[in-house]
């Protein structure tokens, strides 16, 4: 999955995006409220200092911030990134 996300979008979309922006922001296998919302804030799944709904995300390539997609719904950290080390990503 994580494949086709980085290859239809040229490498701007996709888990191992998200992982490494999450990382870089200082993320760790643990939650850290501070940390999720930096990463929301630069995914663009936050504005304003409140989170996004679907309907108001940006599904337009170009416009979209590195990693603003796959948008997946609860948005937590923990579930998110130990799926990904699951998927060895």
């Amino acid at each position: 999955m994580n494949q086709l996300w980085l290859s239809y979008s040229e490498g701007k979309f996709g888990f191992s995006v998200q992982k490494e922006i999450y990382h870089r922001l200082g993320g760790t296998r643990e939650y850290n409220r501070e940390v999720w919302e930096s990463f929301g804030d630069a995914v663009g799944w936050r504005q304003g200092g409140s989170w996004l709904n679907s309907k108001n995300l940006t599904f337009a390539s170009i416009k979209a911030p590195s990693g603003h997609l796959p948008f997946l719904v609860g948005r937590r950290g923990k579930s998110l990134f130990s799926r990904v080390k699951t998927c060895k990503l």
